[in-house]
């Protein structure tokens, strides 16, 4: 990467971009496992509305930008529960996406002490929570039939410097 990460928190716009960059991996990624059902259910909880709302409720969303470009997002909850964290397909692999979670995992901890942070991986994203650290914690579990496997990170002591810098 020759342009410079900037990780900051969400504003409205970068909010719009990240729907927007949510709506086309799930039509890549989770649309091709959802029925019609599921999709309007998809739908309604990754709204625009939705997120604003649960940024209200406390959630940290934190938005990647590349130089000028928008490059991905991560939110999570006051319980350190990882609600989504996507990145640009063209832009995986370098880097941005282990960048996002050390610093969500460490804006949440500082805000909300806890002991360990969560996430429902999808199938893909499996071996990029393994390599952070994380791991499963049940088997596969299903939403309206699209996979998702539950995992956790336990926040030790070791880790801790890493979320300072996030």
């Amino acid at each position: 990467m020759s342009a410079h990460l900037t990780i900051r928190p969400c504003s409205p716009d970068d909010l719009i971009a990240a729907i927007d960059l949510l709506m086309l991996s799930a039509e890549q990624h989770f649309y091709p496992d959802m029925d019609d059902a599921a999709r309007a259910a998809f739908l309604q909880e990754n709204s625009l509305a939705k997120a604003l709302w649960l940024q209200q409720q406390g959630y940290v969303y934190l938005a990647a930008w590349l130089g000028k470009r928008f490059a991905g997002f991560i939110s999570i909850s006051p319980a350190a529960h990882i609600h989504q964290l996507f990145v640009v397909d063209a832009l995986q692999k370098t880097g941005i996406g282990r960048t996002l979670l050390d610093a969500a995992i460490g804006a949440v901890a500082a805000a909300y002490p806890t002991a360990q942070v969560t996430v429902y991986a999808s199938n893909n994203a499996i071996g990029f929570y393994a390599r952070n650290g994380f791991q499963r914690t049940s088997e596969t579990l299903y939403w309206y039939g699209s996979p998702y496997n539950p995992m956790s990170l336990v926040l030790a002591t070791a880790r801790a410097p890493a979320l300072a810098r996030g």
